[in-house]
């Protein structure tokens, strides 16, 4: 079974884009750090003050359902919490004439796979499309009228 699951922070800003031919296909790129957990504190610090990486970074890609929601909200730093599944990417460059194969981990997010445990201050936000504009203060709650139907 090819099952995974991150929690951590996005290193930059989520990017968005419709792909060419797909006919409107939508998909997100972006990459967290996870902390190593089973580090000491003093081996992180020790290995931070050498210069070392203390986390790991897992890209992820978003398609459809959630890309456009997480093109809008994921900005560097905040929480989020990703499940999905593994897969290879394989890609190859020539540099200097010699050819170059380069093999990575991608973590392709499932259906609703994408959690949001923190959210942007409202002014990074670029693009809300039709979010609701409240009032400084208001919570989205309204009362109800009370028409005597109340089972409770």
């Amino acid at each position: 079974m090819n099952s995974v699951s991150y929690v951590g922070r996005a290193t930059r800003d989520a990017v968005f884009r419709i792909l060419p031919n797909s006919n409107g296909k939508q998909v997100c790129n972006f990459t967290i750090a996870v902390d190593r957990e089973y580090l000491s504190k003093e081996l992180r610090k020790q290995l931070k003050e050498e210069g070392k990486q203390t986390a790991d970074f897992i890209q992820v890609e978003v398609k459809t359902g959630q890309a456009e929601a997480c093109g809008t909200y994921i900005k560097r730093g905040l929480l989020v919490s990703v499940k999905g599944r593994t897969k290879n990417a394989k890609y190859e460059k020539v540099i200097d004439g010699v050819k170059h194969i380069f093999i990575k981990d991608v973590v392709s997010a499932d259906r609703n796979g994408v959690e949001f445990l923190e959210w942007a201050d409202p002014s990074e936000i670029n693009d809300v499309g039709n979010a609701e504009d409240f009032t400084e203060g208001d919570n989205g709650f309204h009362p109800i009228e009370d028409d005597g139907d109340n089972p409770f």
